[in-house]
């Protein structure tokens, strides 16, 4: 989504009552050449959603430390599903997200609370996992 795109679409929102703004995307490889523009668009996007009065709320799959740095300052607050809590799922139902280890989205809560980033998070049950998970 180009930025024009996203400003048509918040203009017709600020008529809507609507306050708040959840940024997603796909995920894109950390050693990915496209990681620099994606995440900028994601920060651009933010700073264009602040601009206009909206209070963004970015998910965005797992980020750096420092990439989680960068957005805090143009979000309200952030967000990861923690997935599951078994790498045995990978096996499985995710056997093709290798972003979806546990400890991978653990380490980003982790920093969430050290930068003092408000974040949300969640587990999907009934995925595979057992009553002992």
């Amino acid at each position: 989504m180009t930025l024009t795109e996203a400003k048509r679409i918040l203009q017709q929102l600020q008529q809507q009552n609507v306050c708040e703004i959840l940024i997603l995307s796909g995920e894109v490889h950390p050693r990915s050449p496209q990681r620099q523009a994606w995440l900028q668009r994601i920060y651009d996007l933010c700073v264009l959603a602040l601009e206009m009065g909206f209070l963004p709320h970015t998910n965005a799959g797992p980020l750096s430390r420092e990439e989680m740095q960068k957005l805090k300052t143009v979000n309200v607050s952030m967000g990861l599903m923690l997935e599951q809590l078994t790498p045995k799922l990978l096996n499985t139902v995710h056997r093709h997200a290798p972003s979806k280890l546990p400890e991978v989205r653990l380490q980003q809560l982790q920093w969430a609370g050290e930068l003092q980033i408000p974040f949300t998070t969640g587990l999907l049950l009934g995925i595979g996992e057992t009553e002992a998970d």
